[in-house]
């Protein structure tokens, strides 16, 4: 956000509720209120000492609610800085929220720049005969599906780090204390989360609180409602070679896949960029960190000779560069992936992330 701010872009950043710095309901002051495996697991002995029953017996929020809380920060953007468009820019799951979002209300949108986005071809279908109608009453109990019977998740700090740890594909990928920055900016936002939680030397570790969201529509189906994306709304995508969390084998159920997000989009006006050396966390990590800097000023257009076109960022052409323990992997293959994307984003043109269109 900095970097586009100091670049001139007027910027905003939003979590929707029960999420980040946005205020949490409630239900989720309650440790009860989540599964009872993530109490055993997670909160035994601090702040439980025993499994309980969940009080609020059903999911938190849905994609209407989400749609409807994008809908307000974007009216207000415009009205504050008298622009008609927004640019909007989502990591992973808040593009379930976001590309909808564009597709109702493309009026309000001058562009998508979708960050290692969570995607399955066959994920919930919308009620049958409608665009976005909700595929069953809400709320979503354990009487209904037992995913959907409380009103938050949770995640330790050692699971966070495994996470990532699986998607190291390169030594220098992450720097040393990362996780533990990361780590801390999250538990710096949430007051219960992070006096939750095993404890080490009488402190506790902290847990990532976030609510249990109930989401459809977002699949092969709804990327193609009104021809809208990839047309009106041009896209552009970018995850890392070693991203697992938003790409999995076919035949894995569920199946994400940014690649059939991007093949799914009706449109021609999309790109999208494949970054060697890594993962989902990749705005943490280098050199992806400095690419989604350049490309996030960018708009995902280019003349119509560039229609259909996929760009694969190169991972480092010998196994030495991957190897070296000094500035190897990171310093060469910042070289060879910067001049690649230098050269195609020169064919994209630059556009305004939030002061675009103006009336």
């Amino acid at each position: 956000m900095l970097s586009l701010a100091r670049a001139g872009f007027d910027v905003f950043a939003m979590d929707l509720q029960g999420n980040g710095r946005s205020s949490r309901p409630d239900v989720m002051q309650q440790p009860c209120n989540t599964s009872q495996a993530q109490q055993q697991v997670l909160l035994g002995g601090n702040p439980l000492t025993s499994v309980c029953t969940p009080v609020h017996d059903s999911q938190l929020g849905d994609s209407r609610s989400d749609w409807s809380e994008v809908d307000t920060v974007v009216k207000y953007i415009k009205k504050r800085h008298g622009v008609s468009k927004v640019a909007l820019m989502g990591w992973s799951a808040a593009v379930i929220a976001l590309g909808p979002y564009a597709i109702e209300h493309s009026g309000n949108v001058s562009s998508l720049f979708l960050l290692t986005p969570v995607f399955g071809p066959n994920y919930q279908e919308s009620a049958p005969g409608t665009d976005w109608d909700p595929p069953f009453p809400l709320p979503l109990s354990a009487s209904t599906d037992a995913r959907w019977g409380f009103p938050m998740n949770l995640t330790s700090r050692e699971g966070f780090e495994r996470a990532w740890n699986r998607e190291l594909g390169c030594p220098e990928q992450r720097e040393d204390g990362m996780v533990d920055t990361v780590w801390d900016a999250i538990m710096d936002s949430d007051m219960f989360g992070s006096n939750w939680g095993a404890k080490k030397y009488g402190v506790p570790h902290g847990v990532l609180r976030f609510r249990n969201a109930f989401w459809w529509g977002w699949n092969k189906t709804g990327v193609k409602v009104k021809n809208i994306l990839g047309d009106k709304v041009p896209v552009l995508i970018m995850y890392g070679e070693h991203d697992k969390t938003v790409n999995s084998a076919p035949g894995t159920v569920p199946f994400p896949s940014v690649p059939d997000l991007y093949k799914a989009i009706p449109g021609t006006r999309k790109l999208m960029f494949k970054v060697a050396g890594s993962g989902h966390q990749l705005q943490w990590e280098e050199p992806a960190a400095a690419h989604l800097h350049a490309l996030a000023g960018h708009k995902p257009d280019r003349p119509a000779g560039m229609a259909g076109r996929y760009q694969s960022v190169p991972a480092p052409s010998s196994s030495e560069s991957m190897t070296s323990k000094a500035k190897g992997c990171r310093a060469r293959e910042f070289r060879q992936q910067s001049a690649r994307l230098t050269g195609l984003t020169r064919e994209l043109g630059r556009a305004p992330s939030i002061r675009a269109h103006r009336p």
